[in-house]
């Protein structure tokens, strides 16, 4: 009686903290018995009730943090077998090594998976990260901590998304751009699992519509195309980005006998596009640089690695308007330096504020093309 009796007790106790690390003694639910019960492991905590006292039990850990393959406590060894994400306040880490010999986890610059590496436990703070290849499953909360992670990128091999935290303390409020290399939309654990919808969201360019209709991913303010700097917008406009530039198509509108485009940056319009029926460009306005291609008009001038937002208008008779695109788009890169070219880059057009052709340098504000297909705004006085 008196050995079942400590056995108990032994059970009720909870955790326990080892060498200045908090462990919480794992259970499991017995459907039989319709109790919890030790499975015989422990994971890494930073809170736990202790049943024996009746008392909440908290570490706060700093700096850097190694995670034995087993544990000693009162004369039982346990295998460590997890971190508790949700529970274990890891936001002053700076790094976690598992030792080489855990069974259940490991450790690859800092961040935690399962040791067959097919689920991600914990990653530190951070502002970009890159989950590598291979891993299927984003356990839940194993983002809550990174208060600084601005972009993500998650493998193709990614199957599921566990819930990043809670919003009250999700690093990941701040997670603005977000890429998904997997041709079949992950599953999502609830529709809250990344607060920011109003970020980027980037998919393969055949799965598209599968993102864009999917209960979750779908909610996205922003989705892109991450193959070639293609990103679709609402009524059959797409985009296509490069390092300071924007090529847009969009459809062409019965009745139609113009076309405006205006792109903006932080709601201030930087450049403003006339075209007539045809796609073929009429007006030029502002700081506006451009190739006409039918409808396909290239916008170069902008500033790399920058969001804008575009507003295209087909106009009828009378001006009036007869449909709208609206969206937004980033151009990709950050701009280097350009090599030294074969040939000289020469002048080929010269246009009037208003679009129209010049034969010589003329008075006032001219638009300049090049034979490289860039352009350029000069004052002539």
């Amino acid at each position: 009686m008196c050995a079942l009796f400590c056995t108990i007790c032994a059970w009720s106790a909870s955790g326990f903290e080892e060498d200045g690390i908090l462990y919480e003694i794992e259970t499991t639910y017995n459907s039989a018995t319709h109790k919890y019960e030790p499975t015989g492991g422990v994971i890494v905590t930073s809170y736990y009730h202790d049943n024996d006292t009746y008392t909440e039990i908290r570490k706060e850990y700093t700096g850097n943090i190694t995670i034995p393959a087993t544990v000693t406590h009162e004369g039982t060894t346990y295998p460590v077998k997890g971190i508790d994400s949700y529970w274990c306040d890891l936001s002053k880490v700076s790094n976690i090594n598992v030792s080489p010999d855990n069974s259940y986890i490991k450790s690859i610059d800092g961040v935690v998976y399962s040791k067959d590496g097919d689920t991600l436990i914990c990653c530190l703070n951070r502002t970009e990260f890159s989950i590598p290849e291979g891993v299927k499953v984003i356990g839940e909360y194993s983002f809550g901590y990174c208060n600084d992670l601005t972009t993500l990128i998650m493998p193709a091999s990614l199957e599921y998304v566990g819930t990043f935290g809670e919003y009250d303390k999700l690093g990941t409020k701040n997670l603005k751009y977000i890429t998904i290399k997997s041709t079949t939309p992950p599953e999502a654990a609830y529709d809250d699992i990344v607060c920011n919808k109003n970020g980027y969201l980037y998919v393969p360019k055949e799965s598209y519509s599968l993102y864009d209709e999917h209960w979750y991913w779908g909610g996205f303010k922003h989705i892109q195309c991450i193959e070639d700097g293609v990103a679709a917008a609402p009524g059959g406009v797409t985009i296509e980005t490069g390092t300071g530039s924007a090529v847009f198509t969009w459809p062409k509108s019965d009745n139609a006998v113009a076309y405006e485009l205006k792109v903006l940056k932080d709601g201030v319009e930087v450049c403003s596009l006339e075209f007539n029926a045809q796609g073929q460009v009429t007006g030029i306005v502002l700081r506006s640089f451009g190739e006409s291609e039918g409808f396909k008009f290239k916008v170069r001038g902008l500033e790399a690695d920058s969001e804008y937002d575009f507003r295209l208008k087909a106009i009828g008779e009378n001006d009036t308007e007869i449909t709208s695109y609206t969206g937004t788009f980033r151009t990709s890169g950050i701009a280097t330096a350009v090599p030294e070219a074969e040939e000289s880059i020469v002048e080929t057009a010269r246009y009037d504020i208003n679009g129209r052709p010049l034969n010589a340098p003329t008075k006032g504000v001219n638009i300049v093309k090049y034979s490289d297909g860039s352009f350029e705004k000069e004052f002539v006085k």
